[in-house]
């Protein structure tokens, strides 16, 4: 499947074969530094999805990775202006139009139109794996007729990680997980030492649900960058998720040697060391919350029930007494400290 990924390289190589003929005006542009900037005239070019005709609905995706490499092509090799990917198909979800092979005179009129655009381009991509063929078709916006049509066979593999990485990145903001990890792992396939491709790949995962990869892969990215703070953070937190305590604790205990005054490190733990049945380090976190946030009434009643359940009656009665004293409103250390009397 990641052959299908890897001849998208092709794309700048047929960008590239367009000539001159979207120029239906002598007008040159001067390229800003943006690849498709905000234009109030219309843009030379769009690039619309391209339709799959390979039988494998699994390749959907790619109609759009298509349309966007060779729109960011066609920018950055013909100077052209081109009308920006997500604003086409937001516009074309308007329409409510589909890929198709061929658009009807009327249709590709309207769209020029709709899409501000002096030449729409279309396509199709068919073949097999390794054998992959992209047919891109120029259409006059003015008269709705073919200008040209372009078809080269994708047999250019990328060899660059950064273009896998910023397809899996493309992917992921358009919510394309399982393009978006695709595409990651065709970058840790290249280049398997790439802290940057792990990192997406990771958050594609927990995004899309599969938390268990999501904590092989973010284990992998702190194997690279052991002292990634972030990535150990979201690590605990995912294994939090899964109640997967020891690699809380390992995460959540590296973080507090980092920064011991972060509250929220230390009430994670007290979870973790709860799960366990570790009573002498929860004793440990909740003194620390309760150091952080003296008002943190709910650390104050833990602590004193461990200390009853521990048969250490006066440092539970103290710490119901300390609890009442900074959240006198919080019922439960009243109650707590009521029966203490009562027994």
């Amino acid at each position: 499947m990641t052959s299908y990924l890897k001849i998208l390289c092709c794309l700048f190589i047929l960008a590239g074969c367009g000539a001159t003929v979207p120029q239906q005006t002598e007008t040159k542009v001067n390229r800003p530094d943006s690849v498709f900037p905000t234009r109030p005239e219309p843009a030379d070019v769009a690039v619309l999805p391209f339709k799959n005709q390979t039988g494998d609905p699994e390749l959907d995706f790619l109609g759009t990775t298509i349309s966007a490499t060779m729109a960011v092509g066609l920018a950055q090799q013909k100077a052209w202006s081109v009308g920006g990917g997500s604003l086409v198909r937001e516009k074309l979800a308007d329409q409510k139009w589909r890929s198709a092979a061929t658009i009807e005179e009327e249709t590709a009129i309207s769209l020029s139109g709709v899409l501000r655009v002096e030449t729409p381009i279309t396509g199709v991509f068919q073949g097999k794996e390794r054998d992959l063929t992209v047919t891109a078709t120029y259409i006059s916006g003015e008269t709705g007729k073919v200008i040209r049509s372009v078809t080269e066979k994708a047999r250019k593999i990328i060899s660059d990680a950064d273009i896998a990485f910023s397809l899996g990145y493309v992917h992921e903001q358009m919510g394309q997980y399982a393009e978006s990890i695709k595409a990651f792992s065709l970058a840790i396939e290249m280049k398997p030492d790439d802290y940057d491709a792990y990192y997406g790949l990771a958050s594609a995962y927990e995004k899309s649900g599969r938390l268990q990869e999501a904590l092989s892969s973010f284990q992998q990215v702190v194997k690279l960058k052991p002292d990634e703070e972030v990535a150990i953070r979201t690590l605990g937190a995912i294994a939090h998720k899964m109640a997967r305590w020891d690699e809380v604790i390992d995460a959540f205990e590296w973080l507090i040697v980092q920064n011991p005054d972060e509250v929220g490190s230390h009430r994670i733990l007290a979870s973790a060391y709860k799960a366990k049945g570790q009573d002498q380090k929860l004793i440990g976190a909740y003194t620390e919350i309760i150091r952080l946030d003296p008002s943190s009434s709910v650390a104050y009643t833990n602590l004193g029930n461990i200390y009853v359940r521990l048969k250490d009656y006066n440092k539970g009665v103290s710490q119901y007494r300390a609890g009442i004293k900074a959240t006198p409103e919080f019922e439960l250390l009243h109650y707590n400290l009521g029966s203490r009397f009562s027994e």
